[in-house]
């Protein structure tokens, strides 16, 4: 990776943490507060090349009795000849209550460093729609989703994940 893709990925991470700090200090009635974090694993197929394994961290952030969330999560993919690296804050709403299965949508803004054989490492932003549905299991949730992003290497993938409350 290059230096002016690690200051990118510094960067977007620095963002991401003071985002959430200040969410974490709002009015008590509308704060969002960490609900939990998990990981994904999936397939994952970008527009150029074979497509490969996809692994992913998340923290899920929630208002008490609201439907929205805000999860910032990253995403590393590889693929043949490209392999890459998404970091991603995202804005999705589930349309049941938390403890209920039923299908959630969403959409979020990021950025993608992908490593190309020829030419090095490459970082643009990005902006990205899935859809899903979340299976409740005790405390925590399973979820099946399917992910589209557009960047300059755009990708689509499906995942299989868990979020510990």
């Amino acid at each position: 990776m290059n230096s002016n893709a690690i200051s990118k990925l510094v960067m977007m991470a620095t963002t991401v943490l003071a985002l959430a700090s200040l969410t974490l200090f709002a009015a008590p009635a509308h704060a969002l507060v960490v609900a939990g974090g998990g990981g994904r694993v999936g397939s994952l197929d970008p527009k150029v090349g074979d497509g490969g394994v996809a692994v992913g961290a998340h923290v899920d952030m929630e208002t008490a009795g609201s439907h929205w969330h805000l999860e910032p999560n990253v995403l590393y993919w590889n693929g043949d000849p490209l392999n890459g690296f998404d970091t991603n804050v995202d804005a999705f709403y589930h349309f049941n209550a938390q403890r209920r299965t039923g299908p959630y949508l969403g959409g979020g803004v990021g950025l993608s460093m992908v490593d190309h054989p020829v030419g090095g490492t490459t970082t643009d932003g990005l902006a990205n729609m899935f859809g899903g549905v979340q299976f409740p299991t005790g405390n925590n949730n399973v979820f099946l989703e399917g992910r589209y992003t557009f960047t300059d290497v755009s990708q689509a993938s499906v995942s299989l994940g868990v979020t510990l409350h």
